[in-house]
């Protein structure tokens, strides 16, 4: 709960393009399939960062889990991976 008022507030009072870096990707390659939470975020919270990055701006969400290199486009936020 700590968290996700952190991650609110913080989106909330921006003061320009916004970039999250997260250890998990979002999506593995397509956001309308099931999320695999060994390797993407948790389908729990997928709905709710989905919002709140759309809603607060977010331009980029990076990720490293994978230990790959990925750049996805998916409504505007560039997905990126990075080893």
């Amino acid at each position: 709960a700590e968290q996700w008022t952190w991650l609110e507030a913080a989106l909330g009072d921006r003061g320009g393009p916004v970039g999250v870096f997260l250890h998990k990707p979002l999506y593995e390659h397509d956001p309308t399939l099931p999320p695999d939470p060994r390797n993407t975020a948790s389908p729990v919270a997928l709905d709710r960062l989905e919002r709140l990055f759309r809603d607060g701006g977010v331009r980029f969400v990076a990720s490293g889990h994978r230990h790959q290199r990925r750049i996805l486009r998916i409504g505007g936020i560039d997905h990126v991976w990075c080893p």
